[in-house]
């Protein structure tokens, strides 16, 4: 991978006929295509493009050691100069295109370009369309070029790394707190203090804190950075398991962290959650109640894990986005089987008895469909599942499913069809005892 400013040279070119190109210090052809070329096209993509941040260039799809060539314009996508050097190709970019920089390809046919975008106001909503051409054949007669593409550079508001003209889900509201904090609440503990507040190892240790007066009336994402120590190497017959915890804010669990057994050195953990608003309470509708739960226990003959107190929690409010509140389209959700937001796991055999209906009004949302996905606990394979596609629907077997309140059976409904799915539905409680699959609700 490679850094640079956004500093453009000069690429002299005709608008109408191929030029000589006697400004490019063009290299080599690289070589034709050939057998052991990688598969697909030849594709540049764009990320970033903070005003004050960097802007990256992706490719992919070229040969091994191959020189790419990536032009920029700043006057949009159209019928673009034709050059000499790659068989009279003419680029898709409009104007004058300058050279903004090269890069080489991997073993893989790809490469990466990281360009510092300068903090000038100047550069604020500037529209910038970037093209990658490889030189290929004698007298680049088998030159390929990428489609075009455009980013414009603005600001970053949220700070999430996108401009925040190309940012549908800007923040428009946060609050930072300080969690893992000394005055956090332990379940050894009355509070976490600057030691540690104690050692915890059993399933249902916790650490919680309340948070009053946020001035963040509805939360849609929340982002997390804290260090535990994690001492859990002492198991007397198996040193390699896994330990799993869930966060919860307001008491809806967010999702889930796996650790595996330490060295006893502090695990420092980023962790970003997104969902469906979650709002305040208290008098002022803004209090929020962050949890971490342990669900597994240290094997016997283990030892422990704690938190380190100054950790940093930001909650966040996507005020404008579509993922928040009635405001969000049907979205997918493990089944309850352990209660609302239970958390696919999967080294657990999950059956039982469970209403879709459950889970979906905890986010004030009604169920509208219903499906299988794979549950192969055990590490092995079969009906369509193993390892690889955990936790996902397959074409294979058990393909029914209820979407958007539509019976689709596919080809091959081996869980009980329609009938069985929408007994989870409409209110209903239905039971599931399937050995390799497990239930996933749909609500909106």
């Amino acid at each position: 991978m490679r850094a640079t400013h956004l500093m453009l040279f000069g690429l002299v070119a005709c608008q109408l006929t191929p030029t000589k190109d006697v400004s490019i210090d063009w290299q080599e052809p690289s070589a034709p295509r050939g057998q052991q070329s990688p598969p697909g096209d030849l594709e540049l993509n764009l990320s970033g493009g903070v005003v004050g941040g960097t802007l990256t260039f992706d490719v992919t799809g070229a040969n091994t050691g191959d020189l790419v060539y990536i032009a920029r314009s700043v006057t949009g996508v159209g019928d673009g100069p034709c050059f000499d050097a790659i068989g009279g190709a003419c680029l898709s970019i409009t104007g004058e295109p300058t050279l903004h920089d090269t890069l080489w390809t991997d073993v893989d046919g790809a490469g990466t370009l990281v360009s510092s975008v300068p903090d000038l106001d100047s550069l604020v909503l500037t529209e910038a369309c970037f093209q990658a051409i490889v030189r290929r054949g004698a007298d680049g007669s088998l030159s390929e070029l990428t489609s075009p593409r455009c980013v414009t550079l603005d600001r970053d508001s949220d700070g999430d790394g996108v401009p925040d003209a190309d940012d549908g889900c800007d923040s428009v509201g946060a609050a930072t707190l300080e969690f893992p904090s000394s005055t956090s609440t332990t379940s050894v503990a009355s509070t976490l203090g600057s030691g540690g507040g104690g050692a915890m190892y059993t399933a249902g240790s916790f650490i919680a804190q309340t948070f009053s007066g946020t001035g963040v009336g509805n939360v849609s994402g929340i982002d997390m950075s804290f260090a535990m120590a994690n001492l859990t190497t002492g198991c007397a017959v198996d040193t390699s398991e896994r330990y799993r915890f869930e966060v919860f804010l307001n008491g809806i669990v967010l999702g889930d962290f796996i650790m595996d057994a330490g060295s006893g050195d502090p695990t420092l953990w980023e962790l970003s959650f997104d969902f469906p608003s979650i709002y305040g309470t208290g008098a002022t509708s803004d209090d929020y109640s962050i949890e971490i739960v342990s669900v597994s226990t240290v094997c016997t003959g283990g030892s422990s894990w704690n938190y380190y107190p100054g950790g940093i929690t930001t909650l966040r409010n996507d005020g404008d986005c579509d993922d928040g509140g009635g405001d969000a389209g049907p979205e997918w959700f493990f089944g309850p089987y352990e209660g609302v937001g239970t958390v696919f796991d999967p080294t657990v055999q999950w059956n039982g008895t469970l209403r879709c209906e459950d889970e979906c009004s905890a986010i004030g949302r009604g169920p509208v469909g219903a499906r299988w996905v794979c549950n192969h606990w055990d590490g092995t394979t079969s009906e369509g599942c193993g390892p690889d596609n955990h936790g996902e629907w397959t074409p294979e077997w058990c393909t029914e499913q209820v979407i958007d309140g539509i019976y689709i059976p596919g080809d091959n409904p081996a869980c009980g069809g329609e009938t069985q799915l929408r007994s989870f539905l409409l209110g209903s409680t239905g039971s599931e005892s399937y050995t390799w699959h497990a239930l996933e609700c749909q609500c909106l």
